[in-house]
């Protein structure tokens, strides 16, 4: 963390100022969303409409990146708008939780997750101040300490994934046993294997029983909080 601080001491510094320098215009504090501005309710907490869109601009700007020619229909834009939005009430889930459970994401975090990230760097593979601030309020409209906050969420959300996802470590009997079940039919046996490919069967199973701890997790919390959407009553 240090050397990384030291590296970037100065493009953290133009930052840091240029999100003083922003907040004196839109000022602190909690911002009181009205039901124009809410797309979702998760139990008690609510996903504001700005978020959202900003996520899902992010969405369209990976699909374009990706595939210039990709050619975005009315009904590939709606189905993009409930997956976002699926996504959002998911995290907002873990988010609940990664709280209760006292987990935080400090400063330096969103700042290196935000320095390495490509789309920010320049040829030389170093973080571009300018690149990012264009990017964050021409590209999605917002200013970069929203940009921040959600970058923020999306961290916690994956360490609560992470943690959970590994509380439950599988030993090398489970996976055998695992293994087996899934090959009743023909009889193979892990054993059989060569260690490559051994290694990636285990990691497959390991893959999958981690998946199926957050899935199982997931289904517990909605039942616990209920949600109210609001996307089908756009406009």
């Amino acid at each position: 963390m240090g050397r990384f601080i030291r590296k970037y001491k100065e493009i953290l510094l133009v930052v840091i100022l240029v999100m003083f320098m922003l907040s004196l215009f839109v000022g602190f504090g909690s911002v009181v969303m009205s039901g124009k501005d809410v797309i979702a309710k998760v139990g008690k907490r609510k996903i504001g409409r700005k978020p959202f869109e900003m996520n899902y601009r992010q969405t369209i700007e990976a699909i374009r990146s990706n595939n210039p020619e990709a050619d975005i229909t009315a009904d590939m834009e709606k189905g993009l708008r409930q997956e976002v939005l699926r996504e959002l009430i998911i995290r907002e889930f873990f988010l609940m939780e990664a709280q209760k459970w006292g987990l935080k994401v400090s400063p330096p975090e969103v700042a290196r997750d935000i320095a390495m990230q490509p789309l920010f760097t320049n040829k030389e593979g170093q973080f571009d101040p300018r690149t990012y601030y264009q990017f964050v309020v021409r590209t999605l409209g917002v200013l970069p300490k929203e940009f921040e906050a959600e970058r923020e969420r999306d961290i916690l959300n994956l360490k609560f994934r992470n943690i959970l996802a590994q509380s439950i470590p599988l030993i090398p009997s489970q996976m055998q046993w695992t293994y087996a079940l899934q090959h009743a039919k023909d009889g193979k046996q892990l054993a059989e294997l060569s260690e490559d490919q051994r290694k990636q069967v285990m990691q497959n199973i390991g893959q999958q029983a981690s998946l199926d701890l957050l899935n199982m997790f997931l289904t517990q919390l909605s039942q616990r909080y209920p949600v109210q959407t609001f996307l089908d009553n756009e406009s």
